[in-house]
């Protein structure tokens, strides 16, 4: 007879399957077809923008011009998340019932319109599957919300008979610090008597030790972060002398107990709710967080907002609604608890965790808005580290199978993806992010760094996602200051970190409560922090977005249709990733040493290496990608499966190096002592028997594909070393890699892509090495969706090699395809060497002797006399300016003036506060000695700030959006008379600042950081010649 399904079997079902379709359905794309989509890409390739709604007050035909506007922009739609951010808290009562108007059949209908006109566009709609973050909201009853354990002791000298109340913790002061920051109301009486009834003790236990010497920071009086403790000395504790007193308090919340002697430390551990609310949530009531590690309030929430959903918008789940959307948790909590937490503790670990409760709680782990580095509260030598470890993984097994999993399911079942930022919350990352249909990470947990960001497409590719997203452009503070210049250079470094879908954050409502541009979350007086970027037909640079985004697009095409290739596995023990624990800008060690020497990796998980892997040819397969070899470092303790699993795989012949430490002991607590003796022996028999305390007189060791190196940079040095080492190839040789280089590998259409960009204002020679003999390489530009074949590289036994002249902040995408071998460039002491049609190409500056080498073989000097290329020209003279722009009220406001010098707006007093654009006209003349066939001119702009489109003599319309400024006008330019016309488009911050100075409440925020930001072209203005020599 078959048994029946069970639900969490179902769910397993769902996941399991998910983890197919990515691959398959990106591998079937054929190079002609990549080709095509290159040239001409899907509206599914673009970028979107999180979309911020003022809860409910909305209405259909605002919402339709502002999907159309998206659309029109370049992107593939919306991420809807309606909240109560940047709105004041007092309003009119009938306001307040617009905005809190949410999740009700009014608000679905808005929802069901734009859908529906979204997928009538071609585009898609995502929905963040609450209001606000965490997930939660009014609805949320008490007993269902988020709780937590909190500890509260007292040091006793034994002996001694103590009769008294048992120590207990002070009240959460989360709504406090809410309140000061004025993102909630204070709670009624009877609420907090409701919620206090749901406090519990756990445990009260005694144990014989010392107490902790803390350090307690203050800040977090006004913030939402908590005030910091530095434990300087953690309490030691005999774990061996544990009391169990819970039985003998009294309702009364008193205890008798005769004191041994000695000094002891009495416990209290209290289940409470953690009153955590809901940031941003519209709806009113007390928005508390639901309880994400309890099974009964995750299928509450699910059936509460899944359900409404499903009922009004079914024929359109899955067609215009594509996903709904998890962002990054940010759940706090003293301890994570569930009221089943002990039983399922001991039926995960094995061992009861009751009497090691007071080792659990270290502060600084798993704080979303901050970790920092601190000792724990008690510590037991040899133990706690362990009882701390099991702790968090059952907390992480938990809120994966009672919040993620759940959370995916109901997606599936009901035709839509599951996008989730699987940061901030207490969870194996790399697990979530694997199970997640579009893993997400954002550039404002942890400063966006390359290691965070990598950790989250690491799971996304352990797992063959086709999508990882990205909260792009979030910056605190820098409202109103991105420029396309900084998404440009962003949106490079997150594609080298294996990102391939931007969601530009972001965009809200037009809400014309407060002066143009109206309302804006992140930037207000009812806001405590100022982020985000301020996107939308308010933003002066709106109407570039279409030339921005055709370049995102037309990368995120190659990439999202392809698979990124890195031969390394980088093996990570951490669970949670910690958000701001290191200063910002600094990478670990070895993620700098595996970079500068060309080698791309994912991080590993010990879920995916026992559960998900295999070896096959000498290589470790996932369900997403393959790995050449697999990198330890620093990892003394490790889980005996997995150690068993490393035993079994150096056998089958995969390359495994081990960095500074090998494994010796077992991670867990139970039968570690056992267990660290299996480890060790394990381990001694993959170095050929050798006691592992000889390792550490060693420099490194190699027993057959396995090495032990001490060092860092010696480990990456071996990696490709094919005597000493592994000889495992980097995934490109870089001759010297310069700071700033980044670089990406993916496999699509049956080609091999290469994207390298420049992150720095500084020209870079990039002299490099790509592992590719026999196909072509040929440029695809992302601009405009040209492919031509490199006009200069040289092939070898060692590959294929190029001399990349990199400007500022330019990137390069080369693809290695089944086209034919042309003739071709080896290497050329000219400035320049491009392919015009059929014929190969050299651009000169300046005079001198310049010597090419040709693919036949065929040597070239040319040599430029002086004086045979004009000298740079400056425009200089009388400009006409005439800038535009709205003021406050929305009015137009014109300023015409003339300049006999280009001078930065912010010197010109009547320009200081101005934004828009500035329109900028001169004439000069050519004469006839600058026009002949073989010269050209690039006009140089020089400074400016921070978008210019140029034109001469009324044709061209050319748009530069980022450095250097610099253009070619040579089919513009006429002998005599020219005239140069020059739109340059700024932020808006500084009249925001000018209206803040003024005295305008609503754009305080600006104020408190009172500089203004360059505006304006500044030049010098340059005509640069260019001697064009043909080489074939």
């Amino acid at each position: 007879m078959m048994r029946p399904i069970s639900h969490h079997q179902l769910i397993g079902i769902s996941i399991m399957l998910a983890l197919i379709w990515p691959i398959t359905a990106r591998e079937n794309m054929s190079e002609a077809q990549l080709r095509r989509g290159f040239a001409h890409p899907p509206k599914s390739a673009r970028p979107l923008m999180r979309w911020w709604w003022p809860g409910g007050d909305v209405t259909d035909d605002e919402l339709s011009r502002e999907i159309r506007a998206l659309d029109a922009a370049g992107f593939y739609g919306g991420e809807i998340q309606s909240f109560t951010f940047g709105l004041p808290p007092v309003m009119s009562p009938d306001r307040r019932r617009r905005i809190d108007d949410i999740f009700t059949p009014t608000w679905f209908a808005h929802l069901q319109h734009v859908v529906r006109e979204a997928h009538r566009r071609g585009c898609v709609i995502d929905l963040t599957f609450g209001s606000g973050w965490p997930f939660g909201g009014a609805f949320v009853p008490p007993n269902l919300s988020e709780v937590e354990l909190v500890m509260a002791g007292v040091s006793l000298r034994g002996p001694q008979s103590y009769d008294g109340p048992i120590p207990w913790p002070p009240p959460a002061d989360t709504e406090r610090r809410m309140i000061a920051l004025g993102l909630t109301r204070p709670s009624s009486a009877a609420f907090k008597r409701r919620m206090a009834k749901l406090e519990k003790v756990v445990a009260v236990l005694a144990v014989r030790g010392s107490s902790p010497v803390i350090e307690t920071s203050q800040k977090g009086r006004r913030s939402l972060i908590p005030p910091r403790q530095v434990v300087e000395e953690s309490g030691r504790l005999e774990m061996d002398s544990v009391i169990d007193l819970t039985d003998r308090v009294t309702a009364a919340r008193r205890l008798k107990w005769n004191v041994p002697a000695g000094e002891w430390q009495l416990f209290t551990f209290v289940q409470r709710p953690t009153d955590q609310r809901v940031l941003g949530g519209a709806g009113g009531g007390e928005q508390l967080v639901v309880n994400h590690m309890d099974r009964r309030a995750m299928s509450f929430y699910l059936q509460w907002i899944g359900g409404r959903l499903q009922s009004s918008l079914n024929e359109e789940l899955g067609k215009g609604l594509r996903a709904i959307f998890c962002d990054s948790l940010e759940v706090t909590s003293y301890l994570f608890w569930s009221d089943d937490f002990l039983q399922q503790f001991r039926r995960r670990r094995g061992y009861d965790l009751k009497p090691f409760l007071p080792l659990l709680r270290k502060p600084g782990v798993a704080e979303p808005y901050g970790s920092y580095q601190t000792k724990p509260l008690y510590d037991a030598p040899g133990i706690g580290d362990r009882i701390r470890h099991d702790y968090w993984q059952t907390v992480s097994d938990l809120w994966i199978e009672r919040f993620f999993m759940p959370l995916i399911a109901w997606a599936h079942r009901h035709g839509l993806l599951a996008r989730i930022q699987p940061h901030g919350a207490p969870a194996d990352v790399l697990r979530v992010a694997g199970l997640a249909d579009i893993p997400e990470s954002e550039d404002l947990y942890d400063w966006g760094r390359y290691d965070f960001l990598k950790f989250i497409s690491s799971g996304a590719h352990l797992y063959g996602r086709r999508l990882v997203a990205n909260e792009s452009f979030v910056r605190i503070p820098g409202d109103y200051e991105t420029t396309p210049e900084m998404m440009k250079i962003r949106g490079d470094e997150l594609f080298a970190a294996g990102i391939n879908e931007i969601i530009m954050h972001g965009m809200p409502y037009e809400y014309m409560d407060r002066p143009e541009p109206g309302w804006y979350p992140f930037s207000s007086p009812y806001t405590p922090f100022s982020a985000s970027s301020h996107f939308g037909p308010h933003t002066p640079f709106w109407a570039h977005f279409p030339l921005l985004n055709a370049y995102f697009t037309r990368l995120q095409f190659v990439f999202q249709n392809g698979h990124t290739v890195a031969p390394v596995a980088l093996y990570s023990h951490r669970l949670d990733y910690p958000n701001r624990a290191r200063p910002r800008g600094q990478e670990p060690e070895i993620v700098t040493a595996l970079l500068e020497h060309g080698y791309d990796f994912d991080y590993m998980n010990e879920y995916t290496l026992v559960h998900h892997s295999r070896i096959l040819n000498r290589q470790l397969v996932t369900p997403g990608r393959r790995y050449r070899v697999l990198l330890f470092v620093g990892e003394r303790r490790l889980d005996l499966a997995l150690v068993e699993k490393l035993h079994a795989f150096a056998r089958a012949g995969l390359p495994i190096l081990f960095v500074g430490v090998v494994p010796g002991e077992e991670i867990g607590f139970l039968n570690y002592e056992e267990r660290g003796k299996r480890i060790r022996r394990l381990v001694r028999d993959l170095f050929g028997g050798r006691p592992l305390s000889t390792l550490v007189h060693r420099s490194h060791l190699r027993v057959g594909r396995t090495l032990f190196v001490k060092d860092v940079r010696q480990a990456v040095q071996l990696l490709s070393d094919r005597e000493n080492g592994l000889g495992i190839p980097p995934t490109i040789r870089f001759a010297r890699r310069p700071h700033g280089i980044g670089f990406l590998h993916v496999k699509a259409g049956g080609m091999d892509f290469y994207f390298l960009h420049n992150a720095t204002r500084d020209r870079h020679m990039v002299n490099v090495a790509f592992p590719e003999e026999r196909r072509v390489p040929e440029i695809w530009n992302p601009w405009d969706g040209h492919i031509v074949p490199a006009p200069q590289y040289h092939v070898s036994s060692d590959g294929t090699s190029m001399s990349l002249r990199l400007k500022p902040y330019q990137s390069i995408l080369i693809g290695f395809g089944t086209g034919k071998r042309l003739p071709h460039i080896i290497q050329s002491q000219l400035s320049t060497v491009r392919r015009e049609g059929n014929k190969l190409m050299g651009i000169a500056y300046m005079a001198g002797t310049y010597r090419t080498t040709l693919s036949s073989g065929r040597e070239e000097t040319i040599t430029i006399q002086p004086g045979e290329i004009p000298a740079p020209r400056r425009i200089e003279g009388t400009w006409h300016l005439r800038a535009i722009g709205r003021d406050k009220r929305g009015q137009r406001q014109v300023l015409t003036m003339t300049l006999k010098r280009l001078k930065d707006w912010t010197e010109l007093t009547s320009l200081k506060y101005f934004s828009g654009e500035g329109h900028y006209v001169i004439d000069f003349t050519l004469d006839s000695t600058c026009f002949r066939k073989d010269l050209g001119v690039e006009l140089d702009l020089g400074q400016l700030h921070d978008v210019a489109t140029v034109r001469i003599n009324g044709r061209g319309g050319m748009t530069l959006l980022l450095r250097p400024y610099r253009v070619d006008v040579t089919n513009f330019l006429r002998p005599g008379e020219n005239r140069l016309e020059v739109v340059i488009t700024t932020t808006l911050r500084n009249r925001l600042l000018g209206d803040a100075l003024a005295g305008d409440r609503y754009f305080m925020p600006i104020k408190k950081r009172p500089h203004l930001l360059p505006s304006g072209l500044v030049g010098p203005v340059r005509l640069i010649f260019y001697k064009r020599v043909r080489l074939l």
